[in-house]
């Protein structure tokens, strides 16, 4: 009986190594990346890059309808595991396979840094003004809801944007605030209108004379403007109906036991292992016109122990700690101090393509080699006997007419 389960065990498994090494599983799951690919890219017409990136490439599911399928992840996850089982299980190592197989790894390696690098990446953007110094960055999609103590200057509560729903409660006790907070609504991309008159009643501050409208998110997730409107109640004074948005310039502030507290809204930041000052900035325009042609930061890099100066451009970025500053944009403040834009970027996977680049350049030059070898070799031994043949007779190297001559003669005379 034991045996027979043993058996039946490795039956089993050798089937599931088969399917899972063998070419049938490439044959469903490479048409499907196809239609993936297919997908995200019509897509980017209606929800834009960001958006699509997200939703088919670096998702484990998405939604058609009401029809969950397989995202790109799960996709090239089965791709990475059925050339990982082929090469460990089916690929015989040999001088004529080496190059072939080397090939495979580094196809292999390329595969494992993409799924890293998808499911490690962070996406930011930084402005750092002129003489001043940053040391996080900014989401470009998701925010947070912010209540900050002014008077110990440092944030009470964070709550995410997308955890925020119509009439959830914020109860001061839990929270440890003086007050209540009642969410009335939330937005993802607000718009800002006039509001009627006649519904200003208990509307405090600039939402006395202003609404936010939810619109159609933008396809570039940081131009969407989000916004919150909620009611703090358990004061004294500060009872009311307050609103804010993400760079809202006189957000509302509610003093309540001898403190100030500010409600904002703001993109979620990124703590960095550095710090990034900014030393000059220089802006050069194209002759004649008002359009940028190139950007120029200087800055000054402080990282624990370790500070130095570095310039970032357009076409030079600054790598440090495993992340990358790119120079994007600029802006100028409302006093004209300018404000340098950089995109960071941190992709623990970025080794996995060079390796795999140099495993791949390896292995197609030993193919090259390996098949020049073997077409010189099977020439050679195809090649017809056209000269002089040389032999051993009595121990003496003989050309080929002189051995037949004397094998002539020794024949005659016996």
């Amino acid at each position: 009986m034991q045996n027979d389960r043993s058996e039946t065990a490795n039956h089993f498994l050798k089937r599931a190594l088969f399917f899972l090494g063998g070419p049938r599983l490439l044959f469903y799951v490479l048409p499907y990346l196809m239609v993936i690919l297919i997908l995200g890219t019509v897509s980017q017409k209606w929800i834009g890059l960001y958006a699509a990136l997200e939703t088919y490439f670096y998702s484990f599911y998405f939604m058609i309808g009401i029809l969950p399928l397989p995202g790109g992840l799960i996709a090239m996850g089965l791709v990475f595991v059925n050339m990982i089982v082929k090469f460990i299980w089916f690929s015989p190592w040999s001088r004529a396979k080496t190059a072939t197989n080397l090939t495979h790894l580094g196809v292999i390696i390329l595969l494992a840094g993409g799924i890293v690098s998808a499911l490690t990446r962070y996406d930011g953007v930084m402005g750092v003004a002129l003489d001043q110094t940053e040391s996080a960055a900014q989401s470009y999609e998701d925010a947070d809801f912010v209540v900050r103590d002014e008077t110990r200057g440092d944030v009470v509560l964070r709550l995410p944007y997308e955890t925020l729903r119509a009439d959830d409660v914020i109860a001061g006790a839990q929270s440890g605030l003086p007050f209540d907070i009642t969410i009335l609504d939330a937005c993802l991309n607000c718009d800002i209108v006039l509001r009627d008159p006649s519904q200003a009643e208990d509307w405090v501050g600039p939402a006395a004379s202003m609404a936010l409208v939810d619109k159609k998110p933008d396809k570039q997730p940081e131009n969407n403007l989000q916004g919150v409107s909620f009611r703090i109640e358990g004061t004294d004074a500060a009872d009311g109906h307050y609103l804010t948005f993400e760079s809202f310039p006189k957000p509302p502030r509610v003093e309540e036991d001898e403190k100030t507290y500010t409600l904002y809204v703001e993109r979620r930041p990124h703590e960095l292992p550095f710090q990034v000052q900014l030393t000059a900035f220089e802006k050069t325009l194209y002759p004649g016109t008002d359009k940028a042609k190139a950007y120029r930061s200087d800055v000054i890099i402080r990282g624990g122990e370790q500070t130095f100066a570095a310039t970032v451009t357009m076409n030079n970025p600054l790598r440090y700690e495993g992340y990358t500053l790119y120079q994007s944009s600029y802006y100028a403040l409302p006093d004209g101090t300018p404000v340098s834009v950089f995109s960071v970027v941190r992709n623990k996977g970025y080794v996995f393509p060079y390796v795999s680049c140099i495993l791949i350049a390896l292995g197609l030059l030993l193919h090259v080699v390996f098949r020049t070898m073997n077409g010189v070799v099977a020439r050679s031994a195809a090649r017809p006997v056209t000269g002089p043949v040389t032999g051993m007779v009595n121990g003496t190297k003989m050309r080929g007419e002189d051995r037949a001559n004397k094998e002539t003669k020794e024949g005659v005379s016996s």
